[in-house]
């Protein structure tokens, strides 16, 4: 391990999908790690004629939860948004998406939290009367939804994804049991990994996670070492894969 290459030697599982996980994979491999790709979820689009009917010309705001909401959503659009509408994103991963789209003005928390932390930010407090359209996977959390409309809001969804746990061959497993730190980048990712490997061996081992929810979940799941980055962007993981190694030193991560 040296300073320019600060992962050397460490074999890395990261279990975002394919799609996701190129640009990190690069990172890794540019500090010297070597990344193990073990895609633990697959997104699947649910196409836009199965979307419900909004009339766009009374939407106050758009909620979006993930970049995949960002990304399918205007995938599938098929119409110009009013100007008036406000858009709303749970993490920086997701605003930068939603610049990507041409949306410059983004309220989003400015420390990481998820849905906890966009229901605090001030423009939320006072949403009686207004209305509200939430972009997210099939069967997400219904904190955001649960909580504006307890706040007086009227709140629809427009769920533009699925996720499933993909076929997995058992020498991907054996490779993943091999790798020296984990990635999981939501709670379903963890709960494959728990799912997947009965090798206990594997919860000894420091996982980095997104935020303070994963990390509950994970350590409920039996994992000792649970880290959590500063944000959900591909920067804020290499500066703690990297800083966890450094910590550790490669004699000292678990086998």
């Amino acid at each position: 391990m040296t300073a320019e290459m600060p992962l050397s030697g460490l074999r890395i599982l990261v279990t975002r999908p394919i799609s996701q996980a190129v640009e990190l994979a690069r990172s890794v491999r540019d500090a010297g790690g070597e990344p193990v790709l073990l895609p633990l979820i697959d997104i699947e689009p649910i196409a836009a004629n199965k979307w419900p009917e909004i009339d766009w010309r009374k939407i106050d705001w758009l909620i979006f939860v993930s970049r995949n909401a960002v990304n399918l959503f205007f995938t599938g659009l098929q119409k110009k948004l009013p100007a008036r509408i406000k858009y709303a994103a749970v993490g920086n991963g997701t605003a930068q998406a939603l610049a990507t789209q041409g949306v410059d003005t983004v309220l989003c928390p400015e420390q990481p939290g998820g849905s906890e932390g966009l229901l605090s930010v001030s423009a939320l407090q006072d949403v009686a009367g207004q209305k509200i359209v939430i972009i997210r996977g099939q069967g997400g959390r219904p904190l955001l939804a649960d909580t504006l409309h307890a706040r007086g809001a009227t709140v629809r969804y427009i769920e533009v994804y699925k996720r499933q746990l993909p076929r997995i061959l058992e020498q991907d497993i054996a490779d993943a049991g091999q790798c020296d730190m984990l990635l999981a980048t939501s709670v379903q990712s963890v709960d494959h990994l728990v799912q997947l490997f009965t090798n206990k061996a594997l919860f000894n081992k420091p996982l980095i996670v997104l935020s303070e929810r994963i990390k509950h979940v994970a350590l409920a799941k039996g994992f000792s070492q649970v880290l959590v980055t500063h944000n959900a962007s591909d920067t804020a993981i290499m500066q703690k894969l990297i800083e966890t190694g450094a910590k550790h030193g490669q004699q000292h991560l678990v086998h």
